[in-house]
């Protein structure tokens, strides 16, 4: 029985011995691969016959005669080098070469399915709030957004009062939020699912199942799909705004949208601008940082699941790396 790991889907499989120094096909990918031949040690002469021992060099000093009564020194040089190590000052080797980087998909499995399942996480943490001075009175998460409700700090709600009228401007955010949390879930399952399920699992499932083995070969594009159309939800969503936002710069624009009305002169208008600016200001709306965290982890979910598509594609090929020069 030979037994082999597949080039494509790193999936074990196992031959006949029949099969050795043919091309076989994976049963889980079914792509072609070499499988190697079978080992055949031999002997090459008589092992039990000695070798002969080559007669060492004369060892001859490539010094000249020293002069009658000169002794020559005994002692080592003062800074001798240590032993085994070239002299001092001797230039490295020209063809010398440094570390070098293998880019594995061992690695790469991995990061897809740790970011998204991390995004999920921080969708229950609070994306955008009011923070007057640096303590949180309102704040919204994507799943909040979704609903179209806030989360109230009443200590703060106390002194600002702006609850009510911020509700009846709170709008839900569903055209991008559903999309995109659906989307996190599907890629959050996708992933563990490459890494738990194997090829033989796959195989074993029920008929109404059946389906997942034609598209099971196509899941690193599908993963990689998903994280690209993610982060650009993402981007759409910061760029129209989240409700707590949307809802924050209406009520401060409905203050001041009788004084702008009734300004005859763009100085008058300009001043009345920013007097509403600086009360905006004083809510201090801003994003959090779990939002920029959730943006890097997208882009990492990206690039990580592109290469490792990549690498996917290239087949048998070998493993691409960096080498370091000395």
């Amino acid at each position: 029985m030979i037994r082999q790991i597949c080039p494509s889907c790193f999936v074990p499989v196992e031959f006949a011995d029949s099969a050795a120094g043919t091309t076989a096909e994976c049963p889980s990918c079914r792509k072609p691969f070499a499988v190697p031949g079978a080992y055949a040690p031999t002997v090459a002469g008589d092992a039990a016959a000695p070798r002969p021992t080559p007669e060492p060099a004369p060892v001859t000093d490539p010094r000249p005669a020293p002069p009658p009564g000169l002794v020559r020194p005994t002692e080592a040089p003062r800074f001798a080098s240590p032993a085994g190590s070239p002299p001092a000052g001797t230039p490295p080797p020209p063809d010398g070469r440094g570390p070098t980087l293998v880019l594995s998909p061992v690695a790469l499995d991995w990061l897809p399915v740790s970011c998204f399942t991390l995004l999920l996480v921080l969708t229950f943490f609070s994306w955008v709030g009011l923070y007057p001075g640096g303590f949180k009175a309102y704040a919204q998460t994507p799943w909040a957004a979704l609903a179209g409700v806030i989360d109230t700090n009443h200590f703060s709600e106390e002194v600002l009062q702006i609850e009510t009228p911020l509700t009846k401007l709170l709008g839900s955010n569903w055209v991008v939020l559903v999309p995109y949390l659906l989307a996190v879930l599907l890629a959050v399952v996708l992933g563990w699912a490459d890494r738990v399920v194997t090829a033989a699992h796959v195989t074993r499932l029920p008929g109404p199942l059946g389906f997942v083995e034609k598209i099971w070969p196509y899941r690193f594009p599908l993963l990689a799909g998903l994280a690209v159309g993610t982060l650009v939800l993402l981007g759409l969503q910061l760029r129209l705004g989240f409700g707590l936002d949307t809802a924050t710069r209406q009520l401060v624009a409905n203050d001041f949208a009788e004084a702008l009305q009734a300004a005859d002169n763009s100085s008058a208008r300009q001043k009345i601008l920013v007097k509403q600016g600086m009360k905006l200001g004083q809510y201090e709306l801003q994003t959090t940082v779990w939002l920029t965290l959730a943006v890097v982890l997208h882009v990492t979910a990206v690039v990580a699941a592109g290469l490792r598509l990549w690498l996917y594609r290239r087949g048998t090929k070998p493993l691409p790396r960096v080498t370091f020069s000395a």
